[in-house]
């Protein structure tokens, strides 16, 4: 077995098959059909080469982005690391399979437009999530005393009054005890 990395200019030559594996990654894969054609100045005309095939496997967000968009008969280019697998047939042949693990597969620009489409990354974070009371519950399991610091912002805010806030108690309730605690609080934790 054989591997290095190499950049492959062709036509794509088979659907995209695509699938998940068993721990949930997702795996796309091709035939890609590549041929060189140059001008032969003693024959003067054209000429192609036999075509070589390569079936191109593609991992994850690649995997996914390759399923959207790569089409069977389309220009692109891969770049990935080349394996040879050598194996025998059923008549005891030596057959050799070419093997790209593409780590880039875009169009050939030479011979066509494209429009790019960025893919976003999912936002794990729920909108009613508040980003700051993993920071928060961390601070309150810690403290000795009653007062939370923010460390972006520096503010400061009483255990009391985040739980009065995070509760929805009545509007009318008076909490300018709270305020009053909490200035002489902050100003203990100034001196």
């Amino acid at each position: 077995m054989s591997d290095a990395n190499v950049t492959i200019v062709g036509n794509v030559a088979s659907d995209v098959h695509s699938s998940s594996t068993h721990n949930g990654s997702q795996v796309s894969s091709f035939r890609l059909a590549s041929q060189r054609r140059f001008y032969n100045r003693r024959m003067g005309r054209w000429v192609e080469d036999p075509a070589s095939f390569y079936r191109v496997v593609c991992w994850r967000a690649l995997a996914a982005n390759v399923a959207a968009s790569i089409r069977k008969g389309e220009p692109v280019i891969v770049h990935g690391r080349l394996k040879l697998n050598d194996w025998t047939d059923d008549n005891g042949n030596l057959r050799t399979d070419a093997e790209v693990d593409a780590w880039s597969v875009g169009y050939d620009l030479m011979r066509g437009t494209a429009v790019f489409t960025r893919t976003r990354r999912q936002d794990h974070t729920k909108a009613e999530d508040d980003p700051l009371d993993h920071i928060r519950s961390e601070q309150r399991a810690r403290a000795d005393d009653d007062v939370i610091v923010d460390p972006d912002t520096g503010e400061m805010f009483s255990i009391a009054q985040l739980q009065r806030e995070r509760s929805g108690d009545d509007p009318g309730v008076d909490t300018s005890d709270t305020s009053d605690t909490s200035e002489q609080q902050d100003s203990g934790l100034a001196a």
